[in-house]
């Protein structure tokens, strides 16, 4: 079938989206151990290695000022202040770097600290607000007030970074709890665009929120021993899948339509054009399983006209 110089040198824009990929993060509390044993060492690390970790968060006491977490290709931050909980802050340093430290007493008559990290990933420049709110009271934190401060506190934050996915790791034991005086978990927080991935029962909970989030997983992962007994850690695989622009356009440039799709995802293509002397014949990309910004030009042959049949005398 034979098309018109113009439809031979069109070509489709390509321009590659960045992507995002998949998130490894975590939230563990970690009872009332003040400094881990070098095996319970070797069991973070393991745990670290083993799940792939990006970053996360171990909570503790009031008391430990001395965690001492150690293990190959991690670095952590750790932070203590009086009548809160530590935290440290773990996250594989040959992917991601920190960017920004908050740190806010949201209510000290509530023992409400929030603290967050901007992680920056060092290839794309892809960043996420990690945030970790806690209460050094069962009955401190609630829906009234402190709940809603640390949801706010996060939107805030994102007025700061307003590319970044939003995680939020919540210890259960010393976490978040609504106006009943029952932990926190959908009722709030999922209320207001987040969603919780599944995790361990009594352990911390991983909160994620973004536009362009399609999936999220996660698992409970046995992973170290406190005080005798298995700890697990509540951890979550975060996909993100970044929108794509598809123009559909005509032979000679016209466009037909524009659409955003997530990576992935199949495009709706618009009504057949129409050419006068001309048959459409389809779209020069496919539209299916799109991955990137991509420009799709309208096709089309001769109409009543196959092919030339060459008469001999």
């Amino acid at each position: 079938m034979k098309k018109t110089l113009a439809m031979m040198v069109a070509a489709f824009a390509f321009a590659a989206a960045a992507k995002a990929g998949t998130i490894n993060t975590f939230c563990q509390y970690l009872g009332n151990l003040a400094s881990p044993s070098e095996a319970q060492q070797t069991a973070y690390a393991s745990f670290l290695s083993d799940n792939n970790i990006d970053f996360g968060v171990f909570y503790g006491p009031t008391n430990a000022v001395n965690f001492g977490l150690s293990a190959e290709g991690y670095s952590a931050v750790s932070t203590f202040k009086a009548n809160f909980p530590w935290r440290t802050l773990v996250y594989k340093t040959s992917t991601w770097e920190i960017a920004h430290h908050y740190d806010l007493a949201c209510n000290t008559s509530y023992h409400i600290q929030t603290e967050a990290y901007v992680m920056q990933k060092i290839s794309t420049g892809e960043q996420v607000l990690f945030v970790m709110p806690t209460s050094t009271k069962d009955s401190g934190l609630k829906k009234t007030s402190g709940a809603a401060v640390a949801r706010n506190y996060t939107n805030d934050r994102k007025g700061d970074y307003p590319s970044a996915l939003i995680v939020m790791a919540i210890p259960y034991t010393k976490g978040l709890k609504n106006e009943n005086d029952s932990h926190l978990w959908n009722a709030d927080l999922t209320g207001n665009g987040y969603v919780r991935t599944l995790s361990a029962s009594n352990v911390g909970a991983v909160f994620a929120k973004d536009a362009n989030i399609t999936s999220y997983s996660g698992a409970a992962v046995t992973c170290v021993t406190v005080n005798g007994s298995d700890s697990k850690a509540a951890t979550a695989t975060i996909s993100r899948l970044m929108p794509c622009t598809v123009v559909f356009q005509d032979w000679d440039g016209t466009v037909l339509k524009t659409e955003t799709v997530l990576e992935g995802g199949d495009a709706t293509p618009p009504a057949d054009p129409k050419r006068e002397e001309y048959v459409f014949a389809g779209w020069d990309v496919s539209y299916q399983n799109i991955q990137a910004n991509v420009t799709l030009t309208a096709q089309y042959d001769l109409e009543n006209s196959p092919g030339m049949i060459m008469m001999c005398w």
